[in-house]
Order: C-alpha cells, then structure tokens, then sequence
C-alpha cells in the first residue's frame, strides 16, 4: 500500500532530523535511510504531480 502525501513526508523529516544530530555518519543505517528517503521523495512527488 503507498503512503499518503503527509506520511511520506514524515519519513522525509525523521531521516533529515537523525542525520543533523549524528555526530559521525552510522554508515549501517544510512543505506536503508537513503533508500526510504528515495521512495518517500518519488511519492511525494508523484502526488504533487498529480495536483
């Protein structure tokens, strides 16, 4: 099931936030993080397309 507009950009603030607080990058989590960010991105921006 896709995300909605605001849950996809809740995923988009979670990441950003976990990255400006790290001290030094957790190179473990940041290829899930990249990846959820790219989905979350292309569904935001599907729905923006779509309006």
């Amino acid at each position: 099931m896709k995300q909605s507009f605001k849950e996809s950009y809740g995923v988009l603030q979670r990441h950003a936030q976990t990255l400006r607080e790290q001290t030094e990058p957790n190179i473990d989590d940041l290829l899930q993080i990249v990846e959820e960010s790219v989905a979350a991105y292309k569904n935001c921006q599907t729905r923006i397309d779509a309006v």
